[in-house]
């Protein structure tokens, strides 16, 4: 009954310049990208893709390398247990570690009563390449990241991030780093 995903689309390990394209597999590709990038050089986007007929969607890279693709949520129409999305507006800033302080797994308390997040995240002032990572608190994190970066760069990306039972979510970094992250619905 899916009919869109929000996946991570990644692209590693590139031979040239490109860009990483998703799209329903029962139609042809459009003029966009999600993802844009420089030859080897890792970068991601979290893009919303309707699916094929078939439930199936396809990634067009114009660049030999690795693609990578990490599922985030699904839509699935009046799904009769599911959740609904409810934009914030305006969005709110929930952490800004150039204010607080860098750490490498920060605690998040997400609105009352959601069940996940939708949040902007971004990374900025690194010395070294490294990642964001984003799971409900509790569990063992994920071996997918949210954001990819290299020193000195801003980068930011989008996640869908599920909540824990206590209300709270993680966002862990590889290396130093410092973290902004705004909510713009749950």
């Amino acid at each position: 009954g899916t009919t869109a995903v929000a996946v991570g689309l990644t692209t590693a390990a590139t031979d040239a310049p490109g860009y990483l394209a998703g799209f329903p597999c029962d139609r042809a590709p459009g003029t966009s990208s999600n993802v844009n990038h420089q030859a080897g050089l890792a970068r991601g986007s979290l893009a919303v893709i309707p699916l094929a007929a078939d439930g199936r969607l396809c990634v067009l890279t114009r660049a030999a390398g690795h693609v990578i693709v990490d599922l985030q949520g699904a839509f699935v129409p009046d799904a009769p247990t599911g959740t609904r999305f409810t934009p914030l507006d305006p969005p709110q800033r929930l952490l800004d570690t150039r204010e607080t302080g860098r750490a490498q797994v920060l605690r998040i308390t997400a609105p009352a009563g959601a069940a996940a997040v939708a949040v902007n995240l971004t990374a900025t002032g690194a010395d070294t390449p490294g990642w964001l990572k984003t799971y409900p608190c509790g569990i063992d994190p994920p071996t997918v990241s949210n954001v990819n970066y290299f020193p000195s760069e801003s980068v930011a990306s989008v996640a869908f991030v599920p909540v824990a039972a206590d209300g709270t979510f993680c966002v862990e970094t590889l290396v130093p780093v410092h973290v902004i992250v705004d909510i713009t619905g749950v």
